[in-house]
C-alpha cells in the first residue's frame, strides 16, 4: 500500500507526517510518496525523510494518481481531485469546504476528516483536535504575551512594584486550558469561564478564578461539548463579562465547535472599558466583535494558530494519523462502513456525502 503526502497549498507551514512516522509507515509495510519539500516549511527536510524510507516525487499528479490513501492537514485543491484514483481514501485533519466534499464524491473517493472523531477514550491516541488545539492556546498565550505594551509577572524592585497582568480566557476546552496554563506560568492573574459546569474544576486546578455566571447552569451535551445556552443565560452572561473586562489585560477566547459557526461572546461595547493597550487573541475567529472604536487595543483573530509551531504541531498530527491507520489494518488499511469511528469522521462514501448528525 501506498501513502501519498502532498504539500499544503494553503498558507500553512505543517506537514502530515514526519520522518518518525515514516518509518513506522514502512515498520507497517507501507511506503510512503512525499512531494518534494512537503516537510521542509515545518523543518523536516527531504533528506531526513530518505534516510526514514520515503520516496520524494517531484511530481503532485503522480503521487494523486499512484497513492492507495492520501493524508493532508487539509483536502487538495478542486482541481487536482480528478487525477486521484478512483476509489482512492483521502484521510484529512480537517473537513473541507462544500465545493470541495462534492468534487471529492464525484470521483468516487472515500473521504475521511478526523476532526470529526467521536470523543472517546478509544481514540485519545487520534485526536487531533486536542492535539492540535493544545498548541494553539499555547501560541494564543504566547502572542498576547508579547504584543501586551507590559510586563506580565508581578515584578517587585527598588524602583517599585508592578503588578501582574490580568488575562481573562473564554471556552475551557483544550485550547482553554493549555492557554490558562501558560498565562499561569507567565505570571498573570488569570480568570476564565465556560457555559460547561465542570470546566470549574479543571480551570481551578490550573490555579485561575472561575468567572461564574449561573451556578446553577449548565450547557453541556452527551458529547461533552458545549451546548446552546438560553436567553437568560445569555444576559447574565453579558453583563457578568463586561464587568470582568474593565480589568482584564489579555482576552483570550477560544469557543468554537466543528464547522459550526462561533459564537459572539464579546461585542465590541463590551470592549469599550478595557484598560488602555489591551490585547485579544481571538482563536475563533468570532467570538469577539472587532473593537473599531479602541485602535488601541492590539486584536488578533487565527483560527490556525497551531500552524505558527509547524514543528511541533506537524509531530502531534502525523502520530494521531498513525495511529488511525494502524488502528484499521496498517498496510491492509480500509474503509469500514459499519464501524462508529470510521462513519463519524466519513464524510463521503461510494460517490455520496454521507449524513452527519448534530454533535
Amino acid at each position: 500500500m501506498i501513502i501519498g503526502i502532498l504539500k499544503n497549498t494553503q498558507p500553512d507551514s505543517r506537514v502530515a507526517t514526519t520522518p518518525e512516522i515514516v518509518m513506522k509507515y514502512g515498520e507497517l509495510g507501507m511506503t510512503v510518496f512525499m512531494e518534494k519539500d512537503a516537510g521542509k516549511a515545518a523543518g523536516f527536510p527531504d533528506d531526513s525523510y530518505i534516510k526514514a524510507g520515503a520516496i520524494i516525487k517531484k511530481s503532485r499528479a503522480e503521487i494523486l494518481e499512484k497513492a492507495d490513501v492520501l493524508i493532508a492537514l487539509w483536502a487538495p485543491p478542486v482541481n487536482e481531485l480528478s487525477e486521484a484514483k478512483n476509489k482512492k481514501i483521502i484521510i484529512t485533519g480537517y473537513a473541507p469546504t462544500k465545493e470541495i466534499l462534492k468534487a471529492v464524491c464525484k470521483t468516487g473517493t472515500t473521504f475521511l476528516a478526523l476532526e470529526n472523531l467521536p470523543r472517546l477514550s478509544r481514540v485519545q491516541d487520534m485526536d487531533i483536535l486536542s492535539s492540535q488545539n493544545n498548541l494553539g492556546g499555547y501560541k494564543a498565550a504566547l502572542l498576547a504575551i508579547d504584543s501586551l505594551n507590559r510586563a506580565v509577572p508581578l515584578m517587585m524592585t527598588s524602583a517599585g512594584t508592578i503588578p501582574a497582568a490580568k488575562a481573562l480566557v473564554l471556552g475551557a476546552g483544550v485550547a482553554g486550558l493549555q492557554a490558562i496554563a501558560t498565562l499561569k506560568r507567565m505570571g498573570a492573574e488569570v480568570w476564565a469561564s465556560d457555559v460547561r459546569a465542570a470546566a470549574k474544576e479543571q480551570v481551578e486546578s490550573l490555579g485561575a478564578r472561575f468567572v461564574d455566571v449561573d451556578d446553577k447552569a449548565d450547557f453541556e451535551n452527551a458529547a461533552g461539548y458545549a451546548s446552546q445556552t438560553s436567553p437568560e443565560y445569555l444576559l447574565k452572561q453579558k453583563e457578568r463579562l463586561t464587568e470582568q473586562l474593565k480589568k482584564t489585560d489579555i482576552l483570550i477566547t477560544t469557543a468554537w465547535t466543528g464547522n459550526k459557526k462561533a459564537p459572539l461572546l464579546v461585542d465590541a461595547d463590551m470592549v469599550q472599558n478595557m484598560p488602555l493597550n489591551a490585547v485579544i487573541v481571538d482563536i475563533a475567529e468570532g467570538n469577539v466583535e472587532r473593537p473599531t472604536k479602541r485602535p488601541d487595543i492590539v486584536f488578533i483573530q487565527d483560527k490556525n494558530l497551531p500552524a505558527r509551531v509547524a514543528h511541533s504541531a506537524s509531530r502531534f498530527f502525523a502520530r494521531n494519523v498513525y495511529k488511525f491507520i494502524e488502528l484499521y489494518g496498517g498496510a491492509r488499511f480500509a474503509y469500514h462502513p459499519e464501524d462508529e469511528i470510521m462513519k463519524t469522521t466519513c464524510l463521503c462514501f461510494n460517490g455520496k456525502i454521507t449524513e452527519k448528525k448534530e454533535i
